[in-house]
């Protein structure tokens, strides 16, 4: 068998490697730049993005009292005009109060909860709800709700807290256990003499008025992104009167200053000079300082006359987009190399067509298939080296054929031989017939005479003698029998005790010819094995059988010498064998008997196998014969 070749593959390295070193000192330059370039971009990317969200971080921030007391004015108005259309609903005619209709008018307007109560005694008490849950948290923030007292004050307009709209009072934002706003109205209906309560949530206005929400808020506005350190709202006047305080304090306040917002821990020097300059220009300034080896960046915005924002920058936005910039650039000159070496690679592959198609050829013709031709038609040299490639051919079958052809021949010849073998036993096997007849007539006339002894010694003499007719006459095959018939002869001669199982079959899905050489080189070897063990204890075992209709097993043992697993696989390969010449201490290479049968059993698809322990040897062979059905 040829070996493989070689050459499409060197001849790919050799010419796609220098294309592939160039696309990729091109790419890297590229990166160079564009990484130089991107970063330029990147810088003043960031100052306008800096100075895009100090701006909308300090508009954030200026929250304004008087749009917050409008809403709540709104809000407060829409109380006491909702408190006024329930008492007229509660007055139309066939209006039947209770819980049902209650909610149902809840619900038209919007309410959180509702709630009638009547004070005709000393004590409130509750005549109709929507939402108690709601009313027990009311009560558990606000008491009095439960006390007469605070019904009268409602009558006479005699409450402090929260504000009268004409004669419905509206309450503070209060805060209930879950964190919710809400404010609530009472109004009295002097026909029905009951107290209406409407409850309603609070806007989030309200919260922007606590200073803790607005720290929040702050904090939720510059702590999106990480590259936000630290954000505050400061009153102009107040940090640069604390800043010429500060020179003269410990060393502990002088970067720790009163904001109105958030907090600021960076305070330099610098910052009045800034802040300055930010009440004369009316625009945002951004300048970058030191925090230790890292460069941060400081943003000042206005917000109005008094206030203003500063915000610290630090480099998490420049290093992750530098990062995010040099990733896209190596990944879009990873996917150039990819392009256009696979370009070259189809380029490349196209020319070498010629030779893969004679490599084709030539795998076939080392497997036996010799009526392929190359037909390389290119205008080059290589359609020479195919016409030579195709002659070879040629000239290689005509030669295989004359070989086939004696190595037939001398496989007739093999056969022939054995038929006259065959031949010549069974005239032997038809004279010892008529021997038996004799032998039985004196064994006969032994047991008569009462000499037992005699008789006995005279049976194991036969029964030596029909062992040996047994081994042949068990099996259909003359060729097999024939051969086993001769084995057996020489086991006697080397004092080997040769047992054989065959099964009664003709055994013809196989060539008789590579039967009888798997039989007779696996049985020569198994012969040999047991010369080491002493006479009387050498022992050979032969089984040749039919399995599953289209498989013959052949299965040789003898308990000669372990085979060792270092030479285990060796011994299958031609030329190697374990048996030793005479008068040489070494082992030689000759054996040539297990690659033959390696090579029969290849044809078949079939399995060779060996197995060795101290106390014996085993040979397989399994062939599959349903092709030869």
């Amino acid at each position: 068998m040829l070996p493989n070749l070689q050459t499409p593959q060197r001849l790919d390295r050799q010419i796609i490697t220098p294309i592939v070193i160039i696309i990729f000192v091109i790419c890297i330059l590229n990166t160079i730049s564009m990484i130089t370039f991107l970063n330029r971009s990147v810088d003043a990317h960031m100052k306008e993005t800096l100075d895009w969200i100090a701006n909308v971080g300090g508009l954030a921030t200026n929250i304004s009292e008087t749009s917050n007391r409008d809403l709540e004015d709104e809000l407060d108005s829409q109380l006491e005009t909702i408190s006024n259309s329930l008492f007229n609903d509660f007055n139309r005619k066939n209006f039947v109060m209770n819980n049902t209709t209650l909610t149902e008018l809840a619900f038209n307007y919007s309410l959180n909860g509702m709630y009638i109560i009547k004070n005709d005694g000393d004590r409130p008490f509750l005549a109709h709800s929507v939402n108690l849950k709601r009313w027990q948290d009311l009560i558990s923030i606000n008491p009095e709700l439960t006390d007469s007292e605070f019904y009268s004050k409602i009558q006479n307009k005699g409450l402090t807290d929260g504000q009268f709209v004409n004669n419905v009072w509206i309450s503070a934002y209060t805060q209930l256990s879950d964190g919710e706003y809400v404010k609530s109205s009472v109004a009295y209906d002097k026909k029905l003499k009951v107290y209406l309560i409407s409850v309603v949530s609070g806007i989030e206005s309200y919260q922007a008025n606590n200073s803790t929400n607005s720290n929040k808020m702050i904090e939720d506005i510059f702590g999106s992104s990480q590259s936000i350190e630290e954000a505050a709202v400061i009153d102009i006047h107040d940090f640069i009167n604390s800043q010429n305080e500060s020179n003269s304090s410990s060393e502990e306040n002088k970067n720790n200053h009163t904001t109105v917002y958030g907090r600021y821990t960076f305070a330099e020097k610098s910052d009045e000079d800034y802040l300055i300059a930010l009440l004369k220009y009316k625009k945002s300034i951004t300048v970058p300082f030191k925090v230790g080896e890292n460069e941060w960046t400081k943003a000042y915005l206005p917000i109005n006359d008094d206030q203003a924002a500063i915000v610290i920058f630090n480099d998490h936005s420049k290093k992750d987009l530098t990062k995010i910039v040099t990733w896209l650039s190596l990944i879009s000159n990873l996917l150039v190399i990819i392009a256009v070496s696979f370009y070259v690679y189809i380029l490349i592959q196209m020319r070498l067509k010629p030779i893969k198609r004679l490599e084709d050829h030539l795998s076939n013709v080392a497997e036996g298939d010799f009526t392929g031709r190359v037909y390389i038609k290119e205008g080059n040299e290589l359609d020479s080296l195919g016409e030579i490639i195709d002659d070879m051919t040629i000239r290689m079958k005509t030669m295989i054929d004359k070989l086939n052809e004696a190595a037939a021949e001398d496989v007739r010849s093999t056969v022939q031989v054995y038929l006259e073998n065959f031949e010549s036993l069974m005239i032997s096997i038809d004279s010892s017939r008529h021997d038996m007849r004799n032998h039985v007539n004196v064994l006969h006339g032994l047991i008569l005479n009462e000499k037992y002894g005699e008789a006995r010694s005279y049976m194991e003499e036969m029964y030596k003698e029909l062992k040996e007719i047994d081994l042949f006459i068990q099996t259909k095959n003359p060729q097999v029998g024939t051969l086993i018939r001769t084995k057996a002869k020489v086991a006697k001669t080397n004092k080997t005790d040769f047992d054989v199982d065959i099964d009664n079959d003709m055994f013809d899905l196989v060539k008789q010819t590579d039967l009888i050489k798997i039989l007779s080189n696996l049985i020569d070897n198994a012969m040999d094995a047991v010369v080491a063990r002493p006479e009387g204890s050498r022992q050979v075992h032969v089984a040749l059988t039919k399995k599953y209709q289209f498989y013959y097993e052949i299965v040789v043992t003898n308990n000669g010498p372990k085979i060792d697993d270092e030479i285990k696989d060796k011994i299958f390969e031609r030329g190697f064998s374990t048996k030793l010449p005479k008068n040489s201490s070494h082992q030689v290479e000759r054996g040539s008997g297990l690659a033959i049968i390696k090579n029969i059993v290849k044809n078949y698809n079939g399995e060779f196998s060996c197995r060795s322990t101290e106390d014996k040897t085993v040979f397989s062979v399994m062939l599959d014969l349903r092709e030869n059905e």
